[in-house]
């Protein structure tokens, strides 16, 4: 067996891809096949016993201790207990004083003095007290939907991160790949050269693109280390002790006109729904503010020198001589106020939907470009590698086209990686606009 066809064998032994259940493996130097999702080597920055973090798993964990549910939760309690406050009646209010005191401030000179104690309690006109409450029973409704948003939030979010940490893990797993076929490729450059056989500027070309392969691990070490930053933000120390999973199966999505009906139940506009029925109440107790208050009160007024004491009983009520620039004009404001409420309704409707469209549009894009790849690019990339052995084989072309047809099938696959990566994506945020 000749020397380049030794060499050609050795290098497709070293890289070549194996598929098995659906997964592409790599044999690695040391003759073990690991899928991608395998952990780093003991040069990464995280420890090689971390146990697989799957996708579904990191999202329980970022719902079960999250402090922004428990911040919603409190909100809810504090507006129940002032739904219960608000109907009630103004708490009445004791009075102490000296009535009829002469000039001379004597409390025995005259007979009309007094030393007075009284009580007084405003009773609301109208329906303000229903409207009091009905209005804070609103922002406890507000204030459930604004949690129920939050939980899909942070699904959402802590998903995002999830593929954010997978991506550059598996990017890491096939740059490897390729810096062993460049090393494998410097390696026979070198025997090449000492044997007369290629010139220093071909070595030199082989290293740069080595040295450009590692800059590209760096960096993907880079993303890898600002994800599991993010990562600890949603799942706590977990993330340090983890490694992300496979990607889940893809799921089928609803066609574009149903998700479009499902996003007008979308929490985001129930919640500004109730914000609007709020400011219809406003409106109504605005409106009420032209129906006077009223006040009872009684009074006991001790008298000294064995006078007798006096009873007092006073009823009073606010009057509304100008309406025209005090009630009307708060009417006028909280109307202006439910228009503006209705305004960002219909604007966070339009945003909501286009933002549906959009990332409809994505999922549909990625998914189609994915199943082409996986039908057409992946097959021509490894047929092109084919074609390079057997043509080295037949002494019709050199290592290098194979180890070029290597790496570019496995640029190949870092193209389906982003692309599936990208497709889960959208799917989790098509998940958070129409549950």
């Amino acid at each position: 067996m000749s020397y380049r066809f030794t060499a050609a064998l050795t290098a497709m032994l070293l890289v070549m891809p194996v598929m098995a259940d659906g997964e592409l493996r790599l044999n690695l130097t040391d003759g073990i096949s690991r899928p991608l999702h395998a952990p780093l080597p003991a040069s990464a920055s995280v420890p090689t016993s971390a146990v697989p973090l799957p996708l579904a798993q990191a999202i329980r964990l970022a719902l079960e201790n999250q402090p922004l549910l428990a911040e919603k939760s409190a909100a809810i309690t504090s507006s129940e207990q002032s739904a219960i406050a608000a109907g009630q009646l103004p708490d009445p209010r004791v009075t102490l004083g000296l009535a009829n005191v002469p000039s001379t401030l004597s409390l025995t000179e005259e007979s009309m003095t007094s030393a007075n104690i009284g009580i007084e309690q405003v009773i609301p006109g109208g329906d303000k007290r229903r409207l009091n409450t009905e209005r804070a029973q609103l922002e406890t409704e507000r204030n459930s939907v604004a949690l129920e948003e939050t939980r899909r939030s942070v699904a959402r979010d802590a998903a995002l991160a999830w593929l954010s940490w997978f991506q550059p893990l598996q990017a890491k797993l096939l740059v490897q790949g390729l810096q062993r076929e460049a090393q494998i490729q410097l390696e026979w450059q070198r025997i090449a050269l000492s044997t007369g056989k290629t010139n220093l500027q071909q070595v030199l070309a082989v290293q740069s693109t080595l040295d450009l392969l590692h800059d590209r691990e760096a960096e993907l070490d880079h993303q890898w280390v600002m994800a599991q930053a993010e990562m600890a933000r949603w799942v706590g120390p977990v993330a340090t002790q983890t490694l992300p999973d496979a990607l889940p199966q893809a799921v089928s999505m609803p066609e574009l006109p149903a998700l479009r009906e499902r996003l007008t139940t979308h929490p985001q506009l129930t919640i500004l729904e109730k914000v609007i029925a709020a400011a219809q109440a406003d409106v109504a107790l605005a409106r009420e503010a032209t129906k006077s208050d009223w006040s009872v009160g009684a009074s006991y007024g001790y008298r000294s020198a064995g006078r007798s004491d006096l009873i007092s009983l006073q009823v009073a009520r606010d009057l509304p001589f100008f309406p025209e620039n005090r009630q009307n004009r708060g009417v006028a404001a909280k109307q202006a106020l439910l228009e503006q409420a209705r305004a960002q309704r219909e604007d966070r409707l339009r945003t909501l939907s286009a933002e549906l469209e959009k990332t409809y549009i994505e999922w549909h894009a990625s998914r189609e470009r994915t199943a082409w790849f996986d039908s057409i690019v992946l097959p021509r990339a490894a047929q092109r590698v084919e074609a390079a052995l057997a043509g080295y084989q037949a002494g019709q072309g050199d290592l290098a086209m194979v180890l070029d047809a290597r790496r570019a099938e496995l640029e190949t696959r870092l193209q389906r990686l982003a692309l599936r990566v990208a497709q889960t994506r959208a799917e989790t945020q098509l998940q958070y606009f129409a549950q």
